[in-house]
């Protein structure tokens, strides 16, 4: 449930905002919106959405809707409407998925209450035969006892287009060695360079084809890295790690933890804790000294130590923190230059040195228009005898 007075807060500030930059927000359309975002996407942070960047005040709101949903294709902006034929199926698929989950014994019971409420008795055969069954299975329980596993969720390429920071995306990335082979990937890897440069906090936009969009990813980094300008390589790494962001927030539960613990080293927050916390929101946790190297460089002072809930050596955070201080580590890894590889630029490809060129172009031109001329010296300001 939105807290009323902390969203109407947040969109009188987004209004206020949008008025320095000469624009007007209609603030019961962006509540109304804010609203559907809240309800559509409750773990998401309605922070992680550039709502004045992308409002255009001509736009009728259900063309303002469309809008962000182009923008943000990550997050559900409609209510999915269900037929009864898909409620149906939806309900089979689900009564599947239950029985699978069952064991044996659970299995056969059902099977019994199926029976039961058919009407059909079970046969002497059949009464028999389960009866064998069941002494195999304790014979079988005694002399092999198998512990319970929890099944880990699942690695896709999916998955690895998404967070090509994960180590399997690096190592899937090896077979392609840079040559003539990703050289017709140059001009796409520049297009996502440009798009960082240009959208920096709001992320790069998803592609398509995941084999794509991770190699372009990697190459976008060599680009960086050819060019060796340190901001540029900075606004690469945030716009790639809000990108992360906003996936990881509509993520299955069990995979966000799990991409949780391996990028960030978080843990599931102590349940005896919380308890005495008196406040279950807080389902992480993070080592006093990791919080303190993740959270360097995040200025509001929310994140100050001081202000935090720490317990036994931990700082508790909530599903919305863990993934800004996720956000934060991946901007850290990437943006990094004293263990990213050097390179040369004239060791490129054709293709991808005409890329690195292109960029320093944009560099060299948006430098010019934020820097202003030097003003010419007065006479009297010339050295005797002159230069």
């Amino acid at each position: 449930m939105v807290d009323e007075d902390v969203l109407d807060t947040y969109v009188r500030s987004l209004a206020k905002s949008a008025e320095y930059q000469g624009k007007f927000i209609n603030y019961v359309e962006l509540r109304a919106l804010i609203q559907r975002f809240k309800k559509l996407n409750p773990d998401a942070d309605p922070k992680t959405v550039d709502w004045v960047g992308v409002w255009d005040e001509r736009l009728e709101y259900s063309e303002l809707l469309e809008a962000f949903r182009r923008n943000y294709p990550m997050y559900r902006w409609v209510e999915d409407s269900v037929s009864e034929e898909g409620f149906e199926d939806a309900r089979k698929r689900r009564l599947e998925r239950i029985v699978r989950e069952l064991d044996e014994d659970s299995l056969r019971e059902l099977s019994r209450l199926i029976r039961e409420e058919l009407g059909e008795a079970e046969t002497p055969r059949e009464a028999e035969k389960r009866e064998a069954r069941q002494e195999a299975v304790v014979v079988q329980e005694t002399l092999t006892p198998t512990p319970t596993q929890v099944q880990a969720p699942a690695i896709t390429l999916k998955t690895l287009s998404r967070y090509p920071i994960l180590p399997e995306a690096k190592q899937f990335l090896r077979a392609f060695e840079l040559g003539e082979e990703v050289d017709s990937y140059a001009e796409a890897a520049k297009t996502r360079v440009l798009e960082a440069v240009e959208r920096g906090e709001k992320g790069v936009l998803p592609r398509e084809d995941p084999i794509g969009d991770l190699v372009t990813y990697a190459l976008a980094r060599v680009l960086c890295l050819a060019v060796g300008e340190p901001w540029l390589l900075r606004r690469w790494a945030l716009a790639e790690a809000s990108r992360m962001e906003r996936y990881l927030h509509t993520e299955e539960e069990g995979l966000r933890r799990m991409l949780l613990r391996r990028i960030l080293s978080i843990e599931d927050a102590d349940v005896r804790m919380v308890g005495r916390i008196g406040d279950d929101s807080y389902r992480y946790r993070l080592s006093v000294p990791e919080y303190l190297r993740v959270s360097r460089g995040l200025d509001s002072p929310e994140w100050m130590l001081v202000n935090r809930m720490v317990a036994g050596g931990h700082v508790y955070l909530t599903t919305p923190e863990a993934i800004r201080l996720f956000r934060q580590r991946v901007y850290q890894l990437l943006s990094s230059m004293e263990d990213a590889p050097k390179v040369d630029v004239r060791q490129l490809p054709p293709r991808m040195q005409e890329a690195a060129m292109d960029v320093v172009r944009v560099l060299v031109r948006l430098r010019s228009a934020y820097e202003e001329p030097a003003a010419a010296p007065a006479p009297g300001d010339w050295p005797p005898g002159g230069v």
